[in-house]
Formats: structure tokens, C-alpha cells, sequence
């Protein structure tokens, strides 16, 4: 970690906020959607609507999928949320092509499942 604190996003909040009023959900049924009501205080949704927390990467991944949008599109300030949400994302998931590693020995420790490799591309948006 560096000594600098990270950059934060000027306009996430706002965008959050856009999202759940698109989706006419309040803040407990936002978190129920995004299958966090276990797991994170009741509360928290307006502390990432005001811009005092900021949510952890599967929360905006989540926000993302249910308005239908690249997390690009949430998370970067220079790109506006489309007028009318949830909206069918253009792209599809891009396509992941699975390859696996041959099991190899290395110092006498036997690997005995072959890694995943997994390659793919950055969607087009």
C-alpha cells in the first residue's frame, strides 16, 4: 500500500443512488437484492448513497448487474448511467476460452489437478 490515500470517485454515490430509485427499491430491499442482508448493516446502503463508505468491489459488481450496466459505466466519472434503467446490457458476457496446465513436479511435490487458465477479452461497450 502506498502512503497516499486511493483516489475516490466524485460521482459514484450519486450513480449508486440512480440505481436503486431506477429500480424502485429501497435501501433493505437493495440489500437483499444484492445478497448482502446478511452480511452487512442495515444501514450501510445510505452510507454508500452519501458518499461516506465506499462499497467493496462485489457490491458495485452487484449494483452493476442489476441495472444492467459495465461496473466501467458505475464506477468511472466521466461516464454518464443510461437514461432509463435496468437496461439490457449490448454485450454479452465476453466469451472465456479454459485451459488447462499439464500437472507437473516440482521439487518433489506433486501438483495432481492441472491449473485453470482463463483468458478473455474487455467487453465492448
Amino acid at each position: 500500500m502506498g502512503k497516499n490515500p486511493r483516489r475516490k470517485q466524485q460521482r459514484l454515490a450519486e450513480k449508486l443512488l440512480q440505481v436503486r430509485l431506477a429500480l424502485g427499491l429501497s435501501q433493505n430491499e437493495m440489500l437483499r437484492q444484492l445478497g448482502a442482508e446478511e452480511s452487512l448493516q442495515r444501514g450501510i446502503i445510505s452510507n454508500y448513497e452519501m458518499g461516506e463508505r465506499e462499497p467493496p468491489l462485489y457490491i458495485l459488481l452487484g449494483y452493476a448487474r442489476l441495472a444492467g450496466v459495465c461496473l466501467e459505466r458505475l464506477v468511472d466519472d466521466d461516464l454518464n448511467l443510461p437514461d432509463e434503467l435496468p437496461r439490457r446490457p449490448k454485450h454479452k458476457a465476453w466469451p472465456t476460452f479454459v485451459t488447462t496446465l499439464p500437472t507437473f513436479q516440482t521439487n518433489a511435490t506433486y501438483i495432481t489437478e492441472p491449473a485453470p487458465i482463463i483468458y478473455g477479452g474487455a467487453p465492448d461497450n
